[in-house]
């Protein structure tokens, strides 16, 4: 029987009126790793702090068990903190290991994190590096249990795919709240879904979810249709004998309020594919002509040209602070290239989502700030062109209509960017471009987001980190490389990674070989080629001895990693010598292979 880590019983929890939880009771095993989902509002944040703050919980119980360790990443991890990120790191050292090591490891993670400047003090860091000091001070803990909350925002794809390994590999178990699809495939084991102060559980991976979730809401929508018919009918009897109602059954008249309250329960709705109609577009759209940039001597954008076509929908793809924004901040004119000229057609409407550009309306209701620029929407709605009213678009989004009432102030910093985002769709532009619109959305708007752009007209430009977002839309991608080089690819830029590292690993081992490459150069100037010199027989017979060791080496080492109960040291220790060992046994078995056709 598998042994229980965590144990969340009738848990309770209020604000004002609002009933966040009122009896939430569920469990987590030793070895899971469990993504939380849930509409925004779902309480999905305020739940895991419950779980580490006995204060936040207004009743109920939580439970740990002795053996974990538990870690926690909150989501708003802003600190004032003057000092370095090197001495807020070192909170998580133990004192029992080694200094200089655990100094190492520090310098190795951040350079994952691409922040290399380890004596910068906190307060001077912008937050998405403050949330990569802190997800890297919950990795150098030795835990045997993460939450984490929202651990992939602000970190590039290179970033993420790396913490994906880390947690997949390690014998340990997590709950995580994110919206990344991929994430939860490639680490996930089960997917928690909190709905309507209830956790639903589901074992298996987010297309499993999804296919479970439609039958659910199928079934609640098929009961709900039998409660109306049934309610009616009950209706109906209840009505044609008004003068003998104190004769009647009791019984019947109570389970007519029952069923009632069955019929006109409010049921989910499967996700609805729409779009809202854009402007027209004439002939010349955009044109980009061997552009460059440069900020000092450093090239972020070099001899860029690109001509856009009807219906263009582009991912921008490249590490963080390569000049992705940048690029979009020159096509907007919000930035001036040093060299090549922009030119834009007359006809071409913009709507541009920034991640820095939200405007404030101090008191103003949420349904205003919509209704300032469409009081009705004209949609696409699968061919058919339909209006929709600014209400029905914010609920489709997330916005449910009491929210829609409240003043603007009262948001959240994700939510303000989320009406935001909403504000530059129903502008309906024919040339939209998107910085990291899926920060702060639920997976739940991030699906009516992505169904949104599939079926958009206009011309996309996006940038995104969520790979799955990005390949279900983009149809083909500027990737910045080196030097400011952008390329324009049209496979899927997973296969484009796949590619890239495949080339590494090929350069790489070309340069390992260059030893084998020279005996064999040596080998054809070899006057005797149908003898081997007495060298040459002590070779082959200390290969033949070396080469079973090598391989059991790498055995042994490939079971290590597959156990996933490494530290980060280790895994990393171990990853780089089993690589060690392919290029050794490569190189050594080629040797080897020489020598036996030379004896030949």
């Amino acid at each position: 029987m598998a042994e229980s880590v965590l144990t969340v019983e009738h848990l309770y929890k209020s604000f004002g009126t609002k009933v966040v939880f009122e009896n939430l009771s569920f469990g987590i095993n030793f070895g899971q790793k469990v993504a939380l989902i849930g509409r925004n509002g779902e309480g999905k944040s305020t739940l895991l702090n419950m779980l580490f703050d006995e204060k936040e919980r207004d009743n109920g119980k939580v439970t740990f068990n002795s053996n974990a360790f538990a870690v926690y990443l909150p989501q708003k991890t802003w600190k004032e903190e003057n000092h370095s990120i090197k001495d807020e790191l070192f909170l998580s050292y133990d004192y029992r290991g080694d200094k200089e090591t655990f100094l190492a490891r520090i310098k190795e993670i951040m350079s994952v994190f691409k922040v290399e400047d380890i004596d910068r003090p906190l307060n001077l860091l912008s937050g998405g590096e403050q949330k990569k000091v802190a997800l890297a001070k919950i990795l150098l803990k030795e835990s045997n249990f993460y939450v984490l909350d929202e651990p992939t925002n602000h970190l590039d794809m290179q970033m993420i795919e790396w913490l994906e390994n880390f947690l997949k590999n390690k014998n340990t178990t997590l709950l995580v709240v994110t919206h990344d699809r991929d994430f939860i495939d490639k680490v996930c084991t089960d997917i928690y879904e909190l709905s309507k102060a209830n956790m639903d559980k589901y074992h298996g991976n987010f297309n499993y979810f999804l296919e479970k979730k439609a039958e659910k809401i199928q079934r609640q929508q098929a009961s709900a249709e039998k409660a109306r018919n049934l309610y009616y009918k009950e209706l109906d009897w209840i009505n044609r004998m008004p003068q003998a109602r104190g004769t009647k059954s009791k019984k019947r008249i109570e389970n007519f309020e029952v069923i009632k309250e069955q019929a006109f329960v409010k049921t989910e709705k499967e996700q609805e594919d729409f779009s809202v109609i854009e402007k027209r577009v004439g002939k010349k759209i955009l044109e980009i002509n061997n552009i460059s940039k440069y900020f000092g001597e450093r090239c972020l954008i070099k001899d860029f040209s690109y001509n856009f076509k009807r219906g263009d929908k582009i991912a921008v793809m490249g590490s963080n602070g390569c000049g992705k924004t940048t690029l979009l901040n020159i096509i907007m004119g919000m930035e001036k290239q040093d060299e090549g000229n922009i030119t834009v057609g007359q006809s071409i409407d913009f709507a541009y989502y920034m991640q820095k550009g939200l405007t404030e309306y101090g008191d103003k209701k949420v349904i205003d700030v919509i209704r300032d620029v469409a009081e009705n929407i004209q949609i696409d709605n699968n061919g058919k062109t339909d209006g929709i009213s600014a209400s029905e678009f914010l609920v489709r989004f997330g916005f449910p209509k009491q929210m829609q009432f409240s003043p603007y102030s009262l948001l959240s910093g994700g939510e303000k960017r989320r009406l935001y985002l909403l504000k530059n769709l129903i502008q309906n532009p024919n040339f939209l471009i998107l910085d990291e619109p899926t920060n702060d959305l639920d997976i739940y708007s991030l699906l009516a987001l992505e169904n949104f752009l599939k079926n958009y007209k206009g011309c996309l430009l996006l940038v995104s980190h969520d790979r799955r977002f990005v390949e279900n839309i983009a149809e083909h991608y500027f990737i910045f490389e080196q030097n400011g080089t952008i390329k324009d690819c049209y496979i899927p830029y997973s296969e484009y990674i796949r590619n890239k590292k495949r080339e590494e690993r090929t350069e790489k081992n070309n340069e390992e070989n260059s030893g084998a490459k020279a005996y064999k150069e040596q080998k054809q100037l070899s006057k005797n080629q149908n003898k081997l010199s007495f060298k040459e027989k002590r070779l082959k017979e200390s290969l033949e001895k070396e080469l079973p060791l090598l391989e059991q080496e790498k055995a042994e080492l490939t079971d290590m990693l597959s156990l996933g109960n490494l530290s980060l040291e280790d895994l990393q220790k171990t990853s780089q010598r089993i690589e060690e060992l392919m290029s050794l046994l490569e190189e050594k078995e080629m040797l080897w292979l020489e020598l036996s056709e030379k004896e030949e």
